[in-house]
């Protein structure tokens, strides 16, 4: 996909899924990853990881959102688990993907969902990863 803006547009569906997001959010404004971040929550995000450079930053930002949403709702919601993968390879982070992620009960029946950012070659990469990663 070329922009993240296009992800939530992407994702199909009711049931909640665990999201990995691989990207390089260097020239990515936190506005961008912000708004994004509430329509994902709103659409039944469940767990979320994400790896690339300034995936830090997006994760606070998804934590900032999640906040903002709580505060918003006046009520508590169901916890959403956040996770970055600086210092990570892509082999780890997709195994950790398939097999740590895990949301909470509260959850039922979920998907989980790769998704790749302006990146062809990683995104074929991480197809493959998916393919051949077993589950434990």
């Amino acid at each position: 996909m070329e922009t993240i803006a296009r992800l939530p547009a992407a994702i199909r569906g009711s049931r909640p899924f665990v999201l990995l997001l691989l990207m390089d959010a260097d020239e990515v404004y936190s506005g961008e990853i912000e708004l994004v971040a509430a329509q994902l929550l709103n659409k039944g995000l469940a767990y979320f990881g994400v790896w690339g450079p300034e995936c830090i930053r997006v994760r606070g930002v998804f934590e900032r959102s999640m906040e903002r949403l709580e505060d918003a709702v006046e009520h508590e919601l169901p916890q959403v688990s956040c996770v970055s993968h600086e210092d990570d390879n892509v082999q780890d982070t997709v195994w950790e993907f398939l097999n740590i992620y895990w949301p909470g009960e509260e959850f039922e029946n979920p998907r989980w969902i790769a998704a790749v950012v302006k990146d062809k070659k990683l995104a074929a990469r991480v197809q493959a990863l998916l393919a051949d990663t077993e589950r434990v």
